[in-house]
């Protein structure tokens, strides 16, 4: 953890949607971190999201936000962004086919100071155009003398959105997403709206699961999926770039919750280009309560053609658990297996009752040592985090809360 948010937040929603107010700054804890890597301040972010309204079989949304940014030493400016969108959803229990065309439409009024890119206002709309459609199929069967529903749910989603420049657009929140299964389905593949990525793509998927009668439970799911593309993308986060690719990767997901308590998950994704998987995550979680959380997960990453010396795997297991009705205990290891060494560990304890709660943590983080010569290329810096919450109020210190959520999957607050 380099900076510390800080932040404070009014919100309101009703039946006709929700409207929430923020003011968001950050504290960088390494001083000789650059102006250039650290994050803008939101002061403030206005973002409105409208509940979506039916006139007939149209469903009309909007979303929209406003903020203004501002950095030291860096390009700041105030960003508006309308998104409205028509749809028209057929939805049987059988399948459905949901058109839909929005249109995203960003102003950006840039301060003068710090400004290279020779403009002081810029406007940008496109058009996003998809169908999405799916088929629900189910049979009866019966597996180790239990009843159970197995479904098979084909799914087509064709997406369009035409090329606009964005070349001299600033960056003020962007990045690319991590590709995953969710990405499949997503309209943009940048995660905020300083970019939207051109693209003429079918998405294909076949997804099946496997429901105990009578409750429902889902005891397996399984996916996969690939997005075909028709045409090459030149959106990219720093200018133009060119994506000729023809396809994505061919991403395989599957679920097995033998207990209520206990899941395991795997995803993986092959490259059928080199025939290779480049990335396997395995996860083993009990999780009985938000109280009683055991995680274990092996991730790996990279082509082992393309890259072969890049490939990383690695450990990550983590616990929260009660000693009694108030104290728990926090712990994180996060292990890299070809180089022996340890990237992140935590440990701390968590007091909680009825009006408050107090957390403490030890965290050690691996530095990288850009002169280092030998291994270990760095060393491990530890650093101490404590934070008050008055439930309902307030929150004083570290948010550790917001750590743990990060760092350990399922966990939130105790209330």
């Amino acid at each position: 953890m380099t900076h510390l948010e800080r932040h404070a937040r009014l919100s309101h929603s009703d039946q006709y949607g929700a409207l929430s107010i923020q003011a968001q700054d950050y504290q960088t804890i390494d001083d000789t971190t650059p102006y250039s890597a650290r994050p803008y301040r939101r002061l403030p972010q206005v973002t409105y999201n409208a509940v979506q309204q039916k006139q007939g079989v149209i469903a009309l949304d909007l979303n929209g936000e406003l903020v203004r940014f501002q950095q030291q030493q860096q390009l700041s400016g105030t960003r508006l962004n309308l998104t409205p969108a028509i749809s028209l959803p057929y939805q049987r229990p059988a399948g459905f086919i949901i058109p839909k065309v929005s249109l995203s439409h960003t102003n950006y009024q840039l301060d003068q100071q710090y400004n290279t890119l020779g403009v002081d206002s810029l406007e940008r709309n496109v058009p996003i155009s998809s169908l999405d459609s799916g088929l629900y199929l189910e049979r009866d069967t019966r597996l180790f003398g239990h009843d159970y529903l197995q479904t098979l749910e084909p799914r087509a989603y064709y997406l369009y959105v035409p090329y606009r420049d964005q070349s001299n657009f600033p960056l003020f929140d962007s990045g690319l997403y991590d590709f995953d299964a969710a990405q499949l389905f997503r309209t943009n593949r940048f995660a905020g709206v300083d970019r939207i990525g051109d693209t003429d793509q079918v998405t294909l998927s076949l997804t099946s699961r496997l429901l105990r009668q009578p409750d429902g439970w889902e005891l397996v799911r399984g996916t996969v999926g690939q997005i075909q593309y028709y045409k090459d993308r030149k959106v990219g986060i720093s200018g133009n770039q060119l994506d000729a690719s023809t396809h994505s990767e061919t991403i395989f997901d599957a679920e097995l919750r033998p207990l209520r308590a206990l899941s395991m998950r795997g995803d993986i994704f092959w490259n059928s280009e080199y025939d290779t998987v480049t990335r396997r995550d395995l996860r083993l979680q009990f999780m009985s309560d938000e109280h009683h959380i055991i995680n274990f997960a092996y991730r790996q990453r990279g082509n082992a053609i393309t890259a072969p010396t890049a490939v990383t795997r690695e450990i990550d297991s983590s616990i929260l658990w009660p000693i009694n009705a108030q104290w728990s205990i926090i712990g994180r290891r996060y292990h890299s297996l070809p180089d022996n060494r340890t990237l992140e560990k935590l440990a701390g304890v968590e007091y909680s009752d009825c009006c408050w709660a107090f957390r403490a943590v030890r965290r050690a983080a691996f530095v990288q040592d850009d002169t280092a010569t030998s291994p270990p290329f760095g060393t491990l810096r530890y650093s101490w985090y404590l934070q008050l919450e008055l439930k309902g109020l307030t929150s004083l210190g570290a948010n550790i809360d917001k750590l743990m959520q990060d760092r350990i999957l399922g966990y939130t607050s105790v209330p």
